[in-house]
């Protein structure tokens, strides 16, 4: 298992990941995740 929990993880499965890779984004998407991913938390704007 992976030591490591993205937020991305809930919409990119490993076969999402895969397909990712093959067309050329996965480079880019893993760059989100290393630097802490999408934020998980609904803030007082969003909720407004």
């Amino acid at each position: 298992m992976n030591a490591h929990a993205f937020t991305s993880d809930v919409a990119f499965t490993p076969s999402v990941k895969a397909i990712q890779a093959r067309k050329g984004s996965r480079d880019a998407y893993s760059r989100v995740e290393e630097r802490g991913g999408w934020r998980d938390t609904i803030t007082p704007d969003l909720a407004a």
